[in-house]
């Protein structure tokens, strides 16, 4: 699977990209249900490949149950999501909040 991430009208750098996740959309990237998103785990890993950053937060992990081997590989897991998203931010990078609307 490829994605033209660095090619037009997309020229920027993949490495810039950073998913923070930090809710029950971390069940994606835990390796028991990837059978669950076949589609979705290989899309987060064709773009890991490139160079963006997946990350996990500590605390949903825990609270969820999920130990650090039960990720796929390419997931990093990092102690606070705001603090990450804060740290970012503070990088220069810009918060994006997808919002998913469902059909009827």
């Amino acid at each position: 699977m490829t994605f033209t991430l660095s090619q037009s009208p997309y020229t920027f750098d993949p490495k810039t990209l950073k998913v923070v996740m930090h809710g029950v959309e971390i069940q994606a990237t835990v390796k028991e249900f990837a059978g669950n998103f076949p589609e979705t785990v290989d899309k987060m890993r064709a773009l890991a490949e490139q160079g963006v950053e997946f990350k996990v937060c500590n605390y949903a992990r825990e609270q969820y149950g999920y130990t650090l081997d039960d990720f796929q590989d390419f997931i990093q897991v990092v102690p606070s999501a705001i603090v990450e998203v804060v740290y970012w931010q503070n990088q220069g990078h810009a918060l994006m909040t997808p919002q998913v609307f469902f059909r009827d």
